[in-house]
């Protein structure tokens, strides 16, 4: 057996899967794997102004004003910018990461059994704070989403290629053009029930996770055969507290680092951020230095090495860490530091500590305490609550249950078996708000009885027909697939203007330029962009022009109101439609 092959059988299967699946909880939630709509951390692009937006995707800064030119929908947007501005900053100085940029396109497995929502592209962004408003601009390529990848290949046995999503990107004007979808629909055709939706967002993201897991190998080696034994996997043997002076608070654990590590002993020491490691390592170099020895401190960023000089400052020991970066400040801070010392008497500062120790201890002593009638502590029932809240959907609910029906129904059996049943039948996965029928009135239960075979027929027959009659007249015009009943009304609402549009005006208009006609139209109070440079004589012959776009006999009451309508329908129409024609009216918009 080879050395390689050895380490190998030294490791357990188990250790591997347990150090695999803590690398993929990194993070708890990712969005590139359980994507999930929402406006409190993200910014919704699929709905943007067409200006903004044309200059987002030819790599040009816009602001979030221009995308978003809704007051109220700006003020959320903007909101959601801080949040996500903030979040990537602190990920950035904390881990080193960038965590900012957009997703497009979402790939909804759920239908087959698997509990993903891929995004498909993302892309790196630059979100740049400009008094009251952001500066967005797009900070690279598109790149494809791994998770995607990786889910397609273990869900269905296909593989993306990733050059192609990427060339047909590179194809379109748009971010995320419709032969994308087309092509992943294709791939895994006859095989799966995708979801394809085309959503475009700004939110916090990174793909480190998920290409650290595919960085995982089961490659051992003498380390990691050390890590993987008891000695690391299990608890160290318990010794004494060894004396030493504190410079800051320290609780039983985090002296009992510090003993061990003034007895010499090699050990790892792994926890979380804000469960006080930096103050353990004051007290680690202080009591070390303290026994004469010199100590090398190596972090990851140069961030953590000046904070841990900034903490010893605040103590009154300013230069006991000499840092390569600022060796001159720290020896200068050194020597002021030996200059001004003074013996102090700290007594009577200990006995504050063994005393505010005492009440903490009687803190956790009362987490820890079972309740009588209960049987559980405080403790625990906070522990439940955070498992709760660390899962991927964490349930929410405003019940309360009251204490008396607690302790008659000690005996959870029945319970447990009602509610996995009930989990079985798919109950939790569907809450009231997700019903049509929710927060529905009705005055008399022949109403109820009414709107139930209404909506029985509009289900069973009606829809249906409505669906296909939409989506071939859809079709006939070229315009997107209509998503929802709304799309079906906006399409509706845009022909009925362009009809009335064309009733009044000659099919020409939609041909022309109307900037400055609207110009010249405009009242003469309104100071609009252009007039103060047009002269008298060009209003007029512009408004005349105007006009003769209309039908003969015609008249519009106000002109200016009819031509910046004209251009707003022309402007949606381009968004919505594929062909490259100008507006008209399809056959068959009576019916």
């Amino acid at each position: 057996m080879s050395e390689s092959e050895s380490f190998e059988s030294a490791v357990p299967a188990a250790v591997w899967d347990a150090w695999q699946a803590e690398i993929q909880s990194i993070g708890v939630t990712n969005p590139l794997i359980n994507f999930e709509r929402n406006s409190y951390g993200q910014i919704d692009l699929t709905q943007s102004h067409p200006g903004g937006f044309s200059q987002l995707t030819t790599g040009r800064a816009t602001t979030l004003s221009n995308l978003v030119r809704d007051p109220l929908a700006f003020s959320s947007a903007l909101s959601a910018a801080r949040r996500i501005k903030n979040k990537a900053e602190k990920i950035s100085l904390n881990f080193g990461i960038d965590a900012l940029g957009l997703l497009g396109g979402v790939a909804n497995l759920q239908a087959d059994g698997f509990d993903l929502q891929l995004p498909i592209l993302y892309w790196p962004l630059h979100l740049i704070h400009k008094g009251d408003d952001y500066e967005i601009e797009l900070a690279g390529t598109a790149r494809v989403n791994p998770a995607l990848i990786d889910a397609f290949k273990n869900c269905y046995g296909v593989q993306v290629d990733a050059r192609e999503v990427l060339n047909r990107a590179s194809q379109s004007t748009d971010l995320l053009p419709v032969s994308i979808l087309n092509y992943l629909a294709e791939l895994v055709a006859g095989r799966a029930h995708l979801d394809l939706q085309k959503v475009l967002v700004i939110t916090n993201f990174t793909t480190s996770p998920i290409e650290l897991s595919r960085d995982f190998a089961r490659d051992a080696n003498s380390i990691i055969k050390s890590l993987s034994s008891d000695n690391f996997a299990g608890a160290l043997p318990v010794i004494d507290q060894q004396p030493f002076t504190l410079v800051a608070d320290a609780d039983e654990v985090q002296k009992r680092v510090v003993s061990r590590a003034l007895l010499g002993e090699s050990f790892a020491v792994e926890t979380l951020p804000g469960c006080g490691y930096t103050q353990s390592v004051i007290n680690l170099v202080a009591a070390l230095v303290e026994q004469g020895k010199r100590v090398v401190v190596a972090a990851g960023r140069q961030q953590t090495l000046n904070e841990l000089a900034d903490r010893f400052a605040a103590l009154g020991l300013g230069g006991l860490g000499v840092r390569s970066s600022s060796t001159w400040i720290d020896l200068i801070s050194t020597i002021s530091r030996h200059e001004k010392a003074e013996p102090a008497d700290l007594t009577e500062f200990l006995a504050e500590r063994d005393k505010a120790q005492g009440q903490i201890e009687s803190y956790f002593a009362a987490l820890d305490r079972k309740d009588a009638e209960y049987g559980h502590s405080i403790g625990e029932a906070l522990s439940q609550l955070a498992k709760l809240s660390a899962m991927p959907h964490a349930p929410e609910t405003s019940a309360r249950i009251e204490s008396s029906k607690l302790l008659e129904h000690r005996n959870r059996e029945r319970a447990v078996a009602l509610l996995q049943r009930a989990e079985e039948l798919g109950e939790f996965k569907y809450g009231p708000q997700d019903s049509a029928w929710y927060q529905a009135k009705f005055d008399s239960p022949l109403d109820v009885a009414a709107g139930v075979q209404l909506a029985t027929r509009l289900r069973e027959t009606e829809f249906d027909s409505l669906q296909q009659h939409m989506s071939e007249f859809t079709d006939r015009v070229k315009f997107k697939p209509a998503a929802t009943v709304e799309d079906w009304g906006k399409y509706l609402r845009l022909f009925l203007g362009i009809r009335d549009t064309l009733d009044r005006f000659v099919p020409d208009v939609f041909d022309r330029p109307l900037t400055d006609l609207i110009t010249a139209t405009a009242p003469r109070k309104e100071t609009g962009v252009g007039r103060g440079e047009m002269s008298g004589g060009n209003r007029r012959r512009l408004k005349k022009l105007a006009k003769e776009y209309l039908r003969p006999g015609m008249h519009v009451q106000d002109m200016n109101e009819a031509l910046r309508l004209i251009q707003a329908q022309r402007e949606q129409w381009h968004t919505l439609s594929y062909a490259v024609t100008a507006p008209q009216v399809p056959l068959g918009l009576a019916d």
